[in-house]
């Protein structure tokens, strides 16, 4: 398994809700840090418990029923591929 696989879907295909789920979780680890970062450096208090409390509480809200949605698709996509038939190749058989 490669660390590429989690971004595919269940065909193989890429697939964006996985990616864009990648990219909300590392916001969620990024911007807490970045607010920081740019407080301190315009002389400002900022207050990193009741911004991550806030944030926090969202962000895991986005994320779960992100991956809930993810999950649902990947079981339908998955059940869907388990009760189509194999059809046979254009053209026939040689």
């Amino acid at each position: 398994m490669k660390l590429t696989d989690i971004f595919k879907s269940a065909t193989g295909n890429w697939d964006s809700a996985r990616i864009l789920f990648v990219i909300g979780g590392l916001n969620g680890i990024i911007t807490p840090v970045a607010f920081q970062v740019w407080a301190m450096w315009r002389g400002q208090p900022w207050d990193a418990t009741s911004y991550c409390l806030a944030y926090g509480g969202m962000l895991s809200a986005v994320l779960s029923l992100g991956g809930l949605g993810i999950a649902t698709k990947d079981k339908g996509v998955a059940s869907a591929l388990m009760t189509t038939p194999k059809s046979d190749p254009p053209g026939g058989q040689p």
